[in-house]
């Protein structure tokens, strides 16, 4: 989990946001709704899902937005982000001061 987060994620903003799309799988997001769900601001959320995007964690799909859905390009890091989300719905801020404490 914790190589996972330091090779993918580079703040708390980008750890809400991936759980967020974890756990809609099947839901196309935009930054708009991104925004909304997380509590950020719009730019934010699509610099957020600009980067997962270019980390293989996210889809593409351009409508009249560009939207997103959580679909790592391998296996392997499909099973380390949902072990990431796993830890993270079982305690929230020991794996929040975790990608925190990468930053630093």
């Amino acid at each position: 989990m914790l190589e996972f987060s330091r090779s993918h994620l580079s703040s708390v903003a980008e750890l809400a946001v991936l759980i967020a799309l974890i756990e809609a799988p099947s839901r196309w997001w935009d930054a708009r709704a991104v925004a909304r769900h997380v509590g950020i601001e719009r730019r934010q959320a699509a610099r957020i899902l600009d980067l997962l995007a270019a980390r293989n964690l996210l889809d593409i799909r351009v409508t009249e937005h560009v939207r997103y859905q959580y679909r790592p390009a391998r296996p392997e890091v499909a099973n380390a982000a949902g072990a990431l989300a796993r830890a993270y719905r079982r305690n929230p801020a020991a794996v929040e001061s975790a990608v925190i404490a990468q930053g630093s």
